[in-house]
């Protein structure tokens, strides 16, 4: 029998690349394939599979890429990544500083092999540090998350969302054209989700987890002033998105109209940047001028 899941590893770092594969390397179950392809990266990833081959018992496919990508076009480079594999049913979009604990790929296996009717399958996450101690778990998804109940409770805080967590009906990916594209891949992640998930919802693994590594090696621990207005652009277009695609399949806003701003908001970073009315120029991007107005409204009482 043909494996059913395809584990990429779109790699750059070398820093925690080993602790990675071996975290794949000790999954119970084994059926599964493994590529690992290189972003032109400066690091020597050639030495640490080398140092991974004398301890791994399972093949991986390698792929070394000519030119950098992930750096000008973070999906494009997940795109060419997953062109590489074969015909695996299911795509695990996995990092190359994340952990795996040991039944991973023992549970999803047994999820894919019921015939689940979802698209996308979790696993909860806990977050570590640079030495691998836990910073602390997040909450748990419940057993099966509807698209816009997934849109509503990660952005009412109530969960989190990160893309090594998820993976993906093969199938769907390719019907629903993969991947929502915004600069940095900032929230593409969340709307990639919600197109996917929709209709068929969200199933979560509760019975093993990842090791989401927080470091200053991973986009989301760079704050400097340039990467701030990238995210706060992409986080524009976001919520842009997110109104065309409700509209598109005919679903309710989950939020009120001021509520939904105010979260809205809260994500564009104006304390960081500390220049109200740079995030007044960019609000020209916001779809709507009841939006906008609430948005700035908002934006002056902080």
């Amino acid at each position: 029998m043909e494996n059913k899941i395809a584990v990429i590893i779109p790699a750059y770092k070398d820093t925690y690349l080993l602790n990675t594969l071996i975290s794949i390397n000790n999954q119970t179950d084994k059926k599964f394939n493994l590529y690992i392809c290189n972003d032109s990266s400066p690091y020597n990833i050639e030495k640490v599979l080398a140092d991974f081959k004398k301890i791994n018992k399972i093949h991986f496919e390698y792929i070394k890429f000519e030119n950098n990508l992930g750096g000008s076009d973070l999906i494009q480079h997940w795109n060419r990544c997953i062109n590489q594999i074969k015909n695996e049913e299911w795509i695990w979009l996995f990092s190359d500083d994340d952990l795996m604990e040991d039944n991973c790929i023992r549970d999803l296996n047994h999820q894919i092999n019921l015939g689940i009717k979802e698209d996308v399958i979790h696993f909860n996450i806990n977050i570590i540090d640079n030495q691998d101690k836990l910073i602390r778990k997040t909450n748990a998804y419940p057993d099966h998350l509807s698209s816009a109940d997934f849109f509503k409770k990660l952005y009412s805080w109530k969960i989190e969302a990160r893309m090594p967590e998820f993976v993906l009906r093969r199938s769907t990916f390719e019907e629903k054209k993969g991947f929502v594209n915004f600069d940095l891949a900032w929230r593409s992640d969340n709307a990639t989700i919600i197109k996917l998930a929709h209709p068929n919802g969200i199933k979560s693994i509760d019975t093993s987890r990842i090791n989401w590594r927080y470091s200053n090696e991973n986009i989301s621990g760079i704050n400097n002033l340039s990467m701030i207005r990238r995210k706060q652009d992409s986080t524009i277009k976001f919520f842009n998105w997110m109104d065309s695609f409700l509209k598109a399949t005919k679903q309710k806003y989950p939020f009120g109209r001021i509520y939904r701003n105010i979260i809205f908001s809260k994500f564009l970073y104006i304390r960081q940047l500390n220049n109200p009315e740079y995030v007044f120029q960019r609000l020209n991007q916001v779809n709507t001028p009841i939006d906008k107005f609430i948005i700035k409204i908002y934006l002056k009482t902080l």
